[in-house]
Order: C-alpha cells, then sequence, then structure tokens
C-alpha cells in the first residue's frame, strides 16, 4: 500500500491547437528528472535533447497574496518587491549547470535535477511548472500541482498513471509547434508535396494528430523512465531491446 502522498498533476503543450492536455499521479518522493521523464514520455519525446524544468515560485507566491490582500495593498507589494513575481527555481543537468559558469540572475535558483526530489521543488497547489525540452525546437509543457493526495489505499505499483488526456504529443526535430501543426495539417489532406516529404520522412501514410492510447501510455511511463535515466544519467546509449520498446514494436510483434 501506498504511504506517500500522491501529486495529481495537469499538463497541457503549451501554443498548440487542438490543445494536447494529460492528467496524471505520481508519487511526491519522486526526483524531479524521473517527473520529467514521465512527462516526456507522456508526449512522446524520445530523450535525444537536453531538457529543463522551472518551477515559478514567484508567480505562485503572488498569486496567493493577490487572493489574501486587497487591489490596493497588492500594488503597493509588487511596486515594492518587482522581482518577486520572476523568482524562478530552475532544475538543469548539473553538467549543464557548472558550464554556465556562475552567470546567474538575482532572481533565479538553479538545482541539480537528477538529484532533487519533486516534493521539495513542488508543494504547494495551483504551482506553475514549466518542462522545456529541445532548446532548439523549443517544446514546453505547462503544468500545475491539481491536487495532494494522502490515500493509503491506492497501491504503489499503479502509479504513475495518466487519468485522463487528449492529443498524440510531439515529432522529434520537427520544428517546435509551428512544423507540427504544418506535419498535421498535411496528413490531414493527405496529398500534396509537403504531405509527400513528411510521409518519407517518418516513414508512414497516416498520423492523426488526436491519436490518445491511455492504456498504452500508461503502460509506456511505467517501463520507460528507466531508460531515460540510463541515457541522461548514465550517459549510455540505448540497447535493442530498449529501442524496440521506445519504438513499440511490441505493437507488431504482439508482446506485452
Amino acid at each position: 500500500m501506498a504511504s506517500r502522498q500522491i501529486y495529481q498533476f495537469y499538463a497541457e503543450l503549451e501554443d498548440f491547437e487542438p490543445k494536447i492536455w494529460r492528467r496524471f499521479q505520481v508519487r511526491s518522493d519522486i526526483t524531479v528528472a524521473r517527473f520529467a521523464y514521465i512527462v516526456m514520455i507522456m508526449y512522446e519525446m524520445k530523450a535525444s535533447h537536453l531538457f529543463r524544468m522551472e518551477v515559478l515560485k514567484g508567480k505562485a507566491l503572488m498569486k496567493e497574496l493577490k487572493a489574501y490582500y486587497s487591489a490596493s495593498d497588492y500594488q503597493k507589494i509588487k511596486k515594492l518587491a518587482p522581482l518577486i513575481e520572476n523568482y524562478t527555481v530552475v532544475y538543469e543537468m548539473l553538467d549543464f549547470i557548472e558550464d554556465m559558469g556562475g552567470a546567474f540572475d538575482d532572481n533565479i535558483k538553479y538545482e541539480d535535477v537528477f538529484q532533487a526530489k519533486l516534493k521539495h521543488a513542488v508543494n504547494k497547489i495551483d504551482e506553475p511548472i514549466e518542462l522545456y525540452y529541445d532548446f532548439g525546437d523549443s517544446w514546453c509543457v505547462n503544468l500545475t500541482l491539481e491536487k495532494i493526495i494522502e490515500d493509503q489505499s491506492i497501491p504503489s505499483g499503479v502509479l504513475p498513471r495518466i487519468l485522463e488526456g487528449e492529443g498524440y504529443g510531439i515529432i522529434e526535430d520537427v520544428g517546435g509547434t509551428r512544423g507540427l501543426s504544418d506535419l498535421a495539417m498535411a496528413f490531414f489532406e493527405q496529398k500534396g508535396e509537403a504531405y509527400e516529404e513528411y510521409s518519407r520522412w517518418l516513414g508512414v501514410d497516416t498520423f492523426d494528430i488526436n491519436h490518445f492510447d491511455l492504456d498504452d501510455l500508461n503502460f509506456r511511463i511505467k517501463k520507460i523512465p528507466i531508460i531515460y535515466q540510463h541515457i541522461y544519467q548514465d550517459e549510455k546509449e540505448a540497447t535493442p531491446r530498449e529501442i524496440a520498446l521506445l519504438e513499440r514494436e511490441y505493437l507488431t510483434d504482439g508482446d506485452d
């Protein structure tokens, strides 16, 4: 039986229509990196680029103050402490932090994404979080902590789990949300030069941006995080068996 807190999040891919969203639960005592891997898997991010997570502590605090104080008092606070709203804790890979050479902003704190625990990084309802992946394509998933659950009747083996959602996720190296929109439209029309190019590139004739397989994603967020740990933390290449899992070969060979 679970004896730890369970966090329930809402996630949405930023700057894309139709919305690609997830509602899911994880244990609060996992690392921030493990949490990031789960989100990445839910959005078809293949662990081939850098990532980071930002917790917008200042925005969460200002939201609390706005609800507590009168409008006039809130404006006074905002003027007295203009940096509060932008205070952010950034969870990066340690090597990346060291490479920055200490060039930090006063209102940004950097932490090691591999060592930090999720329960220490995020602990307030409605606290906004941003997961960035592939700093070239600039994918961003906006997350919000919806609930903190203490229910020992939930078996620990069922976590993490996705409760509901819509939409497929990203396509690696497509050029960000604009490129994803172009690709989705090309496959929707299924004709023209763009369709032929995307079809050759992906090696498929059809692609549905609205596809969402809850059972398959719940299977993947339990099996694949350890592969991402090997890639990012152990700096190992994926084995042929792991690649087969990442590429969903189990859907063609009948294996679970």
